[in-house]
């Protein structure tokens, strides 16, 4: 955290309950390097393929496919509450 920051939250710990305080506080998260180069290499390939045949809307598709399926949230606790057949539960 920038000192400049550090300074701002030494002035407020006061001003909230210790339990909110650290149940907002930001938490640094690990990179997850194997998703983000799956997800590079889903969307570059068919691109560069529709390119190279020259009829990029060939290589388009597949690619905006891949990336959707890429930024579909994968974490536990959301899974955890989608119920498939149960309307007002999914998203």
């Amino acid at each position: 955290m920038p000192p400049l920051f550090r300074r701002a939250a030494g002035r407020l710990t006061g001003a909230a309950p210790g339990w909110l305080v650290e149940t907002v506080r930001p938490a640094p998260a690990a990179l997850r390097w194997w998703p983000m180069l799956r997800m590079a290499v889903a969307v570059t390939v068919p691109l560069v393929a529709g390119f190279a045949s020259g009829n990029a809307v060939a290589g388009l598709m597949p690619a905006m496919g891949a990336m959707n399926a890429g930024m579909e949230v994968t974490s536990p606790t959301c899974r955890a509450g989608r119920t498939p057949g149960r309307p007002g539960r999914d998203w």
